[in-house]
């Protein structure tokens, strides 16, 4: 009997071991799911982390404009203010160019009625050259 007994007790225990490795076994495959989900889960983060940082960077790009835009219009009204003084400059050399023309334009109009006066004076004085 007590062979009996203590092979039945070896089966039992064999079963038991056979059990525990299953069980074992189905807790190993677990925990390598569970490690695949949790990489799985990690990966799918990380994806999301890059898509956060790139809208992040978007919109950084695009509020930029808006933050720099005081800065924009200071720079474009100084530029504005000293297009406005060049044009100004060439608006009164223009001006002044047109006056100094005008002067020209009257004093050639000057040395033209003198040199008709003149070319009468040389007609009059030959007329009475020939006549004497």
């Amino acid at each position: 009997m007590v062979a009996a007994e203590v092979k039945n007790l070896a089966h039992q225990t064999a079963r038991a071991t056979e059990e525990v490795g299953a069980e074992v076994a189905g807790v190993q495959g677990a925990t390598v799911d569970a490690v695949e989900a949790v990489r799985h889960v990690a990966g799918t983060i990380e994806d999301i982390d890059q898509i956060a940082r790139a809208i992040a960077t978007a919109v950084e790009q695009r509020a930029l404009p808006w933050r720099r835009s005081p800065e924009n219009t200071r720079d474009a009204t100084a530029r504005t203010r000293e297009v406005a003084g060049v044009i100004g400059e060439v608006t009164r050399g223009a001006q002044a160019t047109g006056r100094s023309a005008d002067q020209v334009l009257h004093s050639a109009d000057g040395v033209l009625r003198r040199s008709e006066q003149l070319g009468d004076q040389v007609r009059s004085f030959l007329a009475g050259v020939r006549a004497a």
